[in-house]
């Protein structure tokens, strides 16, 4: 029996969604039980520097469309980032599954020998599986790039191979 894409991508992402909306379904009885305001918990973060509860949805949803979009050769729908309540997210949510279940297993054959490039000035991104079925991302970043963070480069490979050394 042989893995195709569409299992390992799509149908994961459905069941991960749906897992998202269930904790969610929660979080809602959660803040109505204990009268929340709403809003409240969209805008909570586990760290400063952590990005809202509602924009890792938005970005989780975002990557299950456009990564399983990408793979089947077509352009991903654009979702507006405007969600700020639970029920919106969990409309964001629903609308993500409901564009997951319109790829087809069709859609996605051949995708393990697709290369995808993403440009997203300056940086170019090229993804490819490699045999072993792993995504494999390959990062070019622009000339002018490399020629100023070269030094840079040069002494995070240094102080990697000198922690290498110590934990052997």
């Amino acid at each position: 029996m042989s893995v195709s894409v569409h299992s390992m991508t799509v149908e994961p992402f459905i069941q991960m969604l749906g897992n998202l909306s269930n904790i969610l379904d929660k979080a809602a009885a959660h803040a109505e039980a204990k009268k929340i305001e709403a809003g409240v918990l969209e805008g909570l973060r586990l760290t400063p520097d952590m990005f809202t509860l509602a924009r890792q949805i938005m970005l989780t949803c975002d990557f299950a469309k456009n990564s399983c979009a990408r793979l089947a050769g077509l352009e991903p729908p654009r979702f507006e980032d405007t969600e700020k309540t639970l029920a919106e997210l969990q409309a964001r949510i629903a609308k993500t599954v409901d564009y997951l279940k319109t790829l087809t297993p069709a859609q996605l054959e051949g995708a393990e020998q697709r290369h995808i490039v993403l440009v997203h000035h300056p940086l170019t991104v090229k993804f490819a599986l490699a045999p072993s079925g792993a995504l494999i991302g390959l990062f070019e970043p622009p000339r002018e790039v490399l020629d100023t963070s070269r030094e840079f480069f040069v002494i995070a490979l240094r102080v990697r191979q000198q922690s290498m050394k110590r934990v052997h």
